[in-house]
């Protein structure tokens, strides 16, 4: 999981899982973070509470379903389609 700047510091504070290590942490405060934890519910509701803070890098299967998820949440605020003339 790469965090923003912003996120980085909170989740070192307050890690995700026990497993939680940072991998890199970047020039601008960001960082990249691995969890072994398996992909459930709980952790997709996890990630995605981060908003626009967090993006999956890996593994690919969970990057698919955050992004599928997000893609549903943008499309709630697209404006209405005007009615049928």
């Amino acid at each position: 999981l790469w965090f923003r700047a912003d996120n980085l510091p909170y989740v070192e504070t307050k890690p995700l899982h026990p497993s939680q290590q940072v991998l890199e942490r970047r020039p601008d405060g960001s960082g990249v973070v691995q969890i072994q934890v398996q992909h459930n519910y709980e952790l997709e509701r996890e990630i995605l509470g981060f908003g626009n803070s967090v993006e999956v890098l890996a593994p690919a299967s969970l990057r698919q379903n955050i992004q599928r998820r997000l893609a549903r949440a943008a499309a709630l605020y697209q404006p209405a389609e005007p009615p049928a003339q």
